[in-house]
């Protein structure tokens, strides 16, 4: 591969270049389990946890990081302590300009003793009391999106994906809202999937949902309820959670069980779902009371109400009343 600033060919692995300094860039990594874009610098995913393979570009030599040599005496970097490259003008770790130090005598590898070296006293001030204001942290809103990509969503699951992708940016104009919200994402289809695990809203990152089979709706909703086990277990100081399920087929398992599951835990968290056309109104009755109905494909207006239903939210401490937005003019409670 070759560094963008100045063109010279630079050896696979380095962060620098050693021509210039400028710093590497490397092609984007796509994890191989989940084939989610992975941060510059993971070693694993951020979503399963798959070791993730090197960033490299075709036909690029691998070398390693550490260039010793430990028969020949070498220089090393005053910034970072690196062993050098002999023709080398910046450090490949930390882009330290080491021409300057190229006339200083080179290290030799080889252990060496080092006489100590004692200061002089220093007379020290007393020290000043230092006071700091100690801010109790912002209690947590988690928000869990249920999404149904069975093959009966087909024709609006763009609409959808649009939707989710854009509800970030939405919902991230105000600046209460994104501090304390939490989302997750599960898509379900025969099985369920997690797309998002419950982090911050600044963490979420794009998704692309894609249909196939038919719709079973106990595996994703536990998998929601377990998540919110965990977070109760680490947060005393929350909101009521929020799970949104958007689905636009009939289930083909039984729901009997995670509905009284859903009603134990019904003071406790808020549970709405969306049919979208080709639900099944008493399969989702049996589930939430909150049952809403989506006139059209038209998904922009809902997840319009959903940020707007945070800010009010956010307007209030846990444990207050809220006083959420009305619904918008396509979606209707279905009685």
């Amino acid at each position: 591969m070759y560094c963008n600033n100045c063109g010279s060919e630079a050896e696979n692995g380095n962060a620098f270049c050693l021509d210039c300094g400028h710093e590497i860039e490397y092609d984007d990594v796509y994890c191989a389990e989940c084939d989610q874009l992975a941060e510059e610098g993971d070693l694993f995913c951020y979503w399963c946890g798959d070791k993730l393979p090197i960033p490299t570009v075709e036909n690029a030599p691998v070398v390693s990081l550490t260039h010793n040599r430990p028969n020949e005496p070498q220089m090393q970097c005053r910034g970072c302590s690196e062993y050098l490259n002999e023709n080398a003008l910046f450090c490949e770790q930390c882009g330290e300009n080491i021409s300057a130090n190229k006339a200083q005598a080179p290290v030799s590898t080889a252990a060496t003793t080092v006489a100590p070296f004692f200061a002089p006293p220093v007379q020290q001030k007393p020290a000043t009391p230092i006071t700091m204001d100690v801010q109790e942290p912002l209690p947590r809103m988690p928000l869990i999106f249920l999404l149904d990509t069975s093959a009966s969503t087909r024709p609006y699951i763009d609409e959808l994906n649009t939707c989710i992708n854009q509800f970030k940016a939405e919902v991230s104009k105000d600046e209460r809202v994104s501090s304390i919200l939490d989302v997750a994402i599960i898509q379900f289809n025969n099985n369920s999937r997690i797309l998002q695990n419950l982090a911050p809203i600044e963490k979420m990152k794009p998704v692309r949902l894609i249909t196939a089979g038919q719709a079973n709706y106990t595996p994703p909703i536990k998998e929601a309820l377990y998540i919110l086990d965990d977070f109760d277990r680490q947060n005393d100081n929350a909101y009521r959670p929020w799970i949104i399920m958007i689905s636009g087929s009939n289930a083909i398992d039984d729901v009997t069980s995670v509905a009284d599951d859903l009603r134990q835990q019904s003071s406790s968290l808020r549970f709405i779902a969306l049919g979208a056309p080709g639900y099944n109104p008493a399969t989702l009755k049996q589930i939430t009371d909150a049952v809403f109905k989506l006139d059209g494909t038209d998904f922009s207006n809902f997840f319009s109400w959903i940020s707007q239903s945070m800010r009010a939210i956010a307007a209030t401490s846990p444990g207050e009343k809220v006083n959420y937005p009305p619904l918008p003019d396509n979606v209707r409670r279905d009685a």
